[in-house]
């Protein structure tokens, strides 16, 4: 399976700033078949970096609950892989406890870097989404 996630920094309706996380899982067929989007507010100080890796997290317990072993996650934020692969040092809480959380998931993962705003498609969705998620509540 093939998923895209996203996570978004920005104003509120209410006029203040929040974190908001997307992703989408899609079938063999590209047919996107679930998609959960939020906001997360835990790490605001992290930005939009805490709704990238809360929409991973949120995305392979979600993997895990219906039964998926192998997943291809397509992100454009970097962290996402190099955190997970202990290719940067996770120095901050967040990004050990994300790095600790993947590397103990059951799923084979593969990790695929594209292009931010560059118009692929599942991109572009999951940020729209992940914009979309900002305003709701925890």
């Amino acid at each position: 399976m093939i998923a895209y996630t996203d996570g978004s920094y920005c104003k509120r309706k209410d006029g203040n700033y929040g974190v908001g996380w997307a992703f989408i899982l899609l079938d063999e067929y590209n047919t996107v078949i679930h998609e959960e989007y939020g906001a997360y507010n835990e790490y605001i100080e992290s930005r939009n970096v805490g709704g990238e890796i809360y929409a991973v997290v949120r995305l392979l317990q979600y993997c895990e609950e219906i039964g998926v072993e192998e997943l291809e996650i397509r992100y454009d934020y970097e962290g996402i892989e190099m955190w997970a692969t202990n290719k940067w040092k996770c120095k901050k809480e967040l990004t050990q406890r994300y790095r600790e959380f993947v590397l103990g998931s059951p799923i084979k993962i593969t990790f695929t870097h594209v292009k931010g705003h560059s118009g692929e498609y599942g991109n572009e969705y999951v940020d729209t989404l992940a914009k979309k998620g900002v305003d709701m509540n925890e």
